[in-house]
């Protein structure tokens, strides 16, 4: 039912199989234990994307929860994901991160699973500028489904409240680069949309929003395969 994807090759595959196709990712890079070498041992493992860090700090800089930046080490380690053909992950970093990461940066790079922090005032959510930033380099930006990423007090019974993000985000360009991101594996998801089969609702609620069926199919696939084989 599931085919462990390497290559876009892979991912087609999966498609004419009638199979979800997966690739491996890794959250937080602490995962490289302070070593680049571990680096093209993730990339022969066939992992696609690193997370640089979870809330906290680690050794390549400091998440949400934290003020510090990018460490030299960090540095150095996101070029060596870049040339090893392992995507970039902003999710859960902080902003001084970023900021230092655009301007080291070679490659476009993405946010799996991050909001809009207009909307909802949460430090785990993007600001206009990093949005615009990602959607200028050509990235994608996952939409993400948990509940205080949603809505500030996570009190959220209609879908209505994730699909202000999406519009927000398509007020400022984002309609080739927006995705879902989800945060399935554990987040405290709305009912309207806390298991997969449930997707379908957000489907039915942007097209009852008013927004066009082709934009939606973007958000929803295009985008994603897209970039996969642009930059896988």
């Amino acid at each position: 039912r599931v085919l462990r994807c390497r290559t876009c090759e892979d991912l087609e595959e999966a498609f004419r199989t009638n199979r979800t196709a997966a690739f491996l990712s890794v959250e937080n890079g602490s995962a490289l234990a302070g070593d680049l070498d571990r680096v093209p041992l993730l990339a022969a493992d066939g992992v696609k994307a690193v997370t640089l860090t979870w809330n906290g700090e680690n050794e390549l800089g400091s998440g949400s929860d934290t003020k510090k930046g990018l460490t030299d080490f960090g540095r150095a380690a996101v070029h060596r994901m870049e040339d090893a053909g392992i995507l970039v992950d902003v999710s859960h970093l902080n902003d001084q991160g970023f900021a230092d990461l655009t301007r080291i940066a070679r490659k476009p790079f993405i946010a799996t699973h991050s909001n809009s922090r207009a909307v909802c005032d949460h430090p785990r959510n993007l600001t206009d500028e990093q949005f615009c930033t990602i959607r200028d380099m050509g990235g994608l930006v996952g939409i993400n489904y948990y509940r205080f990423f949603i809505r500030e007090d996570g009190i959220t019974a209609d879908i209505t409240d994730l699909i202000a993000h999406i519009d927000h985000f398509l007020a400022l360009g984002g309609e080739d680069i927006l995705c879902c991101g989800s945060d399935f594996d554990g987040a405290e998801i709305p009912p309207y949309l806390n298991s997969i089969d449930k997707v379908a609702n957000l489907h039915a609620a942007l097209l009852a929003h008013g927004i066009d069926e082709e934009v939606i199919q973007k958000i929803l696939f295009e985008n994603v395969h897209r970039f996969f084989n642009k930059y896988l």
